[in-house]
């Protein structure tokens, strides 16, 4: 009979050891260098997608949406499930244990019985869509959001850990720090703030109701967070433990982002599908400013930035400043202004644009977010590189 093979493995101390994982088939075993083979395991699915000998010999599979087994003297363990999409290769550690890379959460340790160790082991996230970033409180340290959950870093985006304990599976598509006080914006799940010393997330987002995407946060100088979600615009003044839906003028739409004014807490803006609203008294009536299908808004206290499918637009004081640059027809799906300029986020790299023209920084993958921090290093979160640091001066 023919079998599909998805993944082979050889004994490190021995060449007639061999391990083969297949689709349809499960997790096999041979002594005597393929000639006889015998079936370790089947699993539920039938599917084992990656396959290691390790330098004791020992035998450990992933079995597609069951998790990693174990196979020792011809027995196999029971399966150790894991919370990752699925797995691309294990590698042996010469220590003991394995390494195994992940379809979009990089890499993570194993130990002998073939359980995820504590943290990740890949210094920088190479295939992780990151959707927030934001400095931790700590020197040096920053978080970020992925599709999955959150990620922490104590060295300037070198290596990074895992801190989702809590979380329900979601993209973080925002993180915002009120006083000491981090929260998470989540896709489908509301909010949810991380509580140091439990070190876990607490949910805040039971008020919410089904507007429970967060597209985008930021908070008052008088302590109101707001909320822009696919039902409208939100604000809460005890940390989610109640929610207020002020955007009851608001039209209909799937996105809304929000932008505030820091010299005057109660104006702010909301951008979405159905134009630009701006609101001057803290989110409880809005009026149409501007016509047109929005993505983002931003004020960074001279110029309201608006980015649109089609490119970015400045709107300040005297009249209106256009990014009329093509970057050869890549998308815009970030941006971070600056005092000389725009950087933006295009669907291929990295770009700034000034008066002079619009420049390549960088190219390699989608970028999702900005941040710029105090030592002026520049942060990049991507569509399936992590994060990428970048100096500016």
């Amino acid at each position: 009979e023919k079998m599909y093979v998805t993944d082979i493995a050889v004994d490190p101390n021995d060449d007639n050891h061999l391990a083969v994982a297949s689709k349809a088939h499960g997790l096999w075993e041979s002594n005597d260098r393929g000639i006889t083979w015998k079936q370790l395991r089947l699993g539920r699915y039938h599917l084992a997608s990656a396959v290691s000998i390790g330098y004791d010999s020992a035998v450990v599979a992933y079995f597609t949406n069951e998790g990693f087994v174990v196979a020792r003297n011809g027995r196999a363990s029971r399966p150790i499930p894991i919370g990752y999409k699925s797995v691309n290769a294990i590698v042996p550690k010469a220590s003991s244990g394995w390494y195994a890379a992940l379809d979009d959460d990089g890499v993570v340790e194993l130990d002998v019985k073939g359980a995820v160790m504590a943290g990740r082991r890949n210094s920088g996230m190479d295939a992780t869509s990151i959707y927030s970033l934001v400095e931790g409180q700590e020197a040096d340290s920053l978080w970020c959001g992925d599709g999955n959950g959150a990620y922490y870093s104590s060295d300037a985006g070198r290596t990074w850990v895992r801190r989702d304990k809590g979380l329900i599976v979601g993209a973080v598509n925002g993180l915002l720090w009120s006083g000491p006080k981090l929260y998470a914006g989540i896709g489908g799940q509301g909010m949810f703030y991380w509580n140091p010393e439990g070190e876990r997330w607490e949910d805040r987002g039971q008020g919410m109701g089904t507007a429970n995407t967060v597209y985008s946060m930021f908070i008052t100088t008088e302590g109101r967070l707001f909320a822009g979600t696919e039902g409208g615009v939100l604000w809460t003044e005890d940390g989610g433990k109640r929610w207020a839906r002020p955007s009851v003028s608001l039209p209909y739409s799937t996105f809304w982002s929000l932008a505030l004014d820091p010299e005057s807490p109660k104006r702010l803006w909301a951008a979405s599908g159905a134009g630009l609203y701006l609101s001057v008294d803290g989110g409880d009536s809005w009026t149409l400013e501007r016509e047109g299908k929005f993505l983002e808004v931003q004020f960074d206290g001279d110029i309201l930035w608006l980015r649109g499918a089609t490119g970015l637009v400045g709107l300040n004081g005297n009249g209106e400043v256009t990014i009329t640059h093509e970057l050869e027809g890549e998308k815009i799906k970030s941006f971070f202004p600056l005092k000389e300029g725009v950087l933006l986020g295009t669907v291929k790299g990295l770009w700034m644009s000034d008066a002079s023209g619009a420049k390549r920084l960088w190219e390699g993958a989608p970028v999702l977010t900005m941040l710029l921090d105090d030592d002026g290093l520049l942060h990049v979160g991507t569509d399936g590189k992590g994060v990428k640091t970048f100096k500016t001066r």
